[in-house]
């Protein structure tokens, strides 16, 4: 009697009648035939068909699978099955029946729950904070097995519409020495993309530091990456405004190209600092001479001096006087 694996025995019926008693363990279309203990067929038509329908629903025996029922990515759909069955263990897809969702968490969310056929029905959702949630199923007001479910909802890729740079080096730095700042990963919600991986990002950060049209080396630090923070690092090619362009995903986070910051010189390179004009090879006692002072660094940039210069006369024949010169900065 396949798909019924049932079993049918005699039972007690009235003078003239034989009762058959039939106990179906699987939902379906079965071909009942009645047969005398020779095999012939006691009945003119030989044979009935009987749907076998499935029993009420057993949520105990109800399940959900899918990845959904314990993970899911901020802003992209979520769906995991709901598989109704009865006592016997075959889809319960007869009857009234009430299958129903609801998500509890960092965010509101509501679950589309949609009859698939066969006893199964889609659990769908979308949440746009990431954190703990909880998943609770029920068939006509009951929870299914293992319901609620923990759901870990997690960040989206990194955006550049959620990314944003903070420190130092986008304020001041000094020319060929390191300057640093900190690209902070989101997603498009602001969630922290603590689950990007080192390679992800290299593959989705550009960062671009030039200066008087030239390119500054530029290096990334994936330390904190656990913490959604990448660690950047530039040498400042020359003294000047510097553009420091950011871009996530071919696209430039918000306020790039930042181009504020000032790159302040190297420090003072004696041998690279002159004086103007040159002194005079005589001078003459009561007289005072004017000389300029132009510190720069080993670049050639100018440098800004916290003091004026030494001045120092070294007297021929011996002896060593040192004039104390009126300094002015400039």
């Amino acid at each position: 009697a396949a798909p019924a694996d049932g079993a049918g025995r005699k039972g007690d019926g009235a003078a003239g009648s034989l009762a058959l008693h039939i106990e179906a363990k699987r939902q379906g279309v079965c071909t009942i035939r009645v047969m005398d203990e020779s095999g012939r067929a006691v009945l003119s038509n030989e044979a009935h068909e009987v749907r076998i329908f499935s029993g009420p629903a057993d949520v105990s025996a109800s399940t959900v699978t899918g990845i959904a029922a314990s993970e899911c990515v901020c802003g992209e759909p979520a769906t995991c099955v709901l598989d109704v069955r009865d006592s016997m263990g075959s889809p319960c897809d007869y009857g009234d029946l009430s299958a129903a969702a609801r998500l509890f968490g960092p965010s509101p969310a509501e679950p589309i729950v949609v009859p698939a056929g066969d006893g199964k029905y889609t659990v769908s959702y979308a949440v746009s904070v990431a954190g703990v949630y909880e998943l609770h199923v029920t068939v006509n007001g009951r929870a299914v097995a293992r319901s609620p479910f923990s759901v870990t909802a997690l960040a989206g890729a990194p955006s550049a519409a959620g990314c944003f740079v903070e420190g130092e080096g986008l304020q001041s730095a000094r020319v060929d020495q390191e300057a640093t700042f900190t690209l902070q990963l989101r997603d498009r919600f602001g969630n922290v993309c603590s689950t990007c991986s080192a390679a992800e990002a290299k593959k989705l950060l550009s960062v671009d530091v030039s200066a008087n049209g030239q390119t500054a080396p530029v290096r990334l630090s994936f330390a904190s990456l656990s913490a959604g923070a990448v660690g950047v690092t530039f040498t400042p090619p020359c003294a000047g405004y510097c553009e420091v362009a950011v871009r996530v995903g071919g696209s430039p986070i918000r306020g790039s190209p930042f181009s504020t910051l000032i790159v302040l010189p190297g420090a003072l390179s004696p041998a690279d600092s002159l004086v103007h004009p040159p002194p005079t090879a005589q001078l003459t006692c009561g007289e005072s001479q004017r000389l300029l002072f132009v510190g720069r660094d080993a670049r050639g940039n100018l440098c800004a001096l916290s003091e004026g210069p030494t001045v120092v006369l070294e007297r021929a024949g011996g002896g060593v006087g040192i004039s104390p010169a009126r300094r002015r900065r400039k």
